[in-house]
């Protein structure tokens, strides 16, 4: 078990962030994180972030978007697969069977990996378990983790499972324009035996509504810590004395139209920090529950993302084609940032969508994720 005189806090996490953005490049790279960051994520303990606290962990929302901002910051692969295991685990302690407790209380720094995206999944129950066969798609740090959480359909239902990957192989298939370094490859199993204290079947298997927001509140840290990261990348560069190619400036800041894209960058990028910070105030407080509750939730995460990619369309435009080099992070910030905000757990106009449904009395929403 990890000591538990370590403290989660954004300061641990500001210190491990500055490690995650000098292996950056690397984790892009090679499609996974680098082996520094890893350790370095799990010294600090942030792996146990959504443990209970006698197993070193169990910070609040509001805490887990602190400290996953931070990380987003230096690198937003590997802050994304932070937050994935912080929402997992908090799923899997909320649902599975005790003994699927029992081990995550006594692995608290285990990285978990998930995926629901399967593939020509096929269960056989046996006496003492089931039989998994099948492959998982888009299971963000596959080759790091200790476990994976997998939804495997089965007739009448699915069933969720808990599985140590040294049990299952990995297809690296994730090649993609941004977020690479969370390779998010495909795991296979080929008739691998879970234990019933491992599975959950479909009528047993019941998730919170406040878990399942602050999970997606999990995912969009990073990415908001990756904008937060290119203003600071763009910072020196708009107010020092870089001159603007073909004007008669003298400095960057001397145009008062380049002073106000700034000026719009910030508040975007302020913007979407409040207003993640209030669903996760919401979250910790238990006002997350109620249907019409998430579905406002929902509409306000999906806006901070889109201001994200907007802040950082202005600060491209300040930067201009220097900021497009492969040696300049802020190039890849701008590609996760891009990526990111569209995974489904962001989609705007299905969040938009059911907002306005729920304005005009129509109560069932069309998004199945909330």
């Amino acid at each position: 078990m990890a000591s538990t005189t370590r403290v989660v806090s954004p300061d641990v996490a500001r210190s491990v962030g500055e490690t995650l953005e000098k292996h950056a490049e690397r984790t892009e790279r090679d499609r996974r994180p680098a082996p520094e960051s890893i350790a370095a994520v799990r010294d600090a303990g942030l792996f146990a972030m959504a443990v209970p606290r006698s197993a070193d962990g169990a910070a609040d929302v509001r805490t887990q978007l602190a400290v996953l901002r931070e990380l987003g910051r230096g690198c937003a692969s590997t802050a994304w697969i932070t937050g994935l295991t912080a929402g997992a685990k908090a799923v899997l302690l909320g649902t599975m069977p005790e003994p699927t407790r029992e081990l995550l209380l006594a692995e608290p720094d285990a990285i978990v990996a998930g995926s629901g995206a399967a593939r020509g999944a096929e269960v056989r129950p046996v006496a003492d378990g089931l039989v998994l066969s099948g492959r998982w798609q888009f299971t963000s740090g596959c080759e790091d983790a200790d476990y994976a959480f997998l939804i495997a359909p089965a007739q009448g239902g699915f069933y969720a499972v808990l599985v140590p990957t040294r049990e299952l192989t990995v297809e690296r298939d994730w090649h993609v324009a941004g977020m690479a370094g969370t390779g998010s490859h495909t795991l296979v199993a080929r008739e691998v035996a879970v234990p019933a204290g491992r599975i959950q079947p479909a009528a047993g298997f019941s998730v919170r509504p406040a878990t399942q927001t602050g999970g997606v509140v999990a995912m969009l840290a990073p990415l908001v810590g990756a904008t937060r990261g290119a203003w600071e990348d763009m910072r020196p560069v708009v107010q020092g004395d870089r001159k603007p190619y073909g004007s008669r400036y003298r400095r960057i800041s001397d145009s008062a139209l380049a002073r106000q894209w700034f000026s719009e960058a910030t508040r975007l990028i302020e913007e979407a920090e409040r207003d993640l910070s209030f669903v996760a105030a919401a979250v910790d407080a238990g006002d997350a529950e109620s249907l019409s509750a998430r579905i406002q939730l929902r509409t306000i995460i999906t806006t901070s993302a889109r201001r994200c990619r907007e802040a950082m369309e202005r600060l491209l435009d300040l930067g201009g084609m220097s900021g497009f080099t492969l040696a300049h992070p802020l190039q890849r910030r701008w590609r996760d940032v891009s990526v990111g905000t569209r995974h489904p757990q962001f989609n705007a106009y299905l969040a938009e969508e059911d907002h306005g449904r729920a304005l005009f009395g129509v109560d069932e929403p069309m998004s199945t994720m909330l």
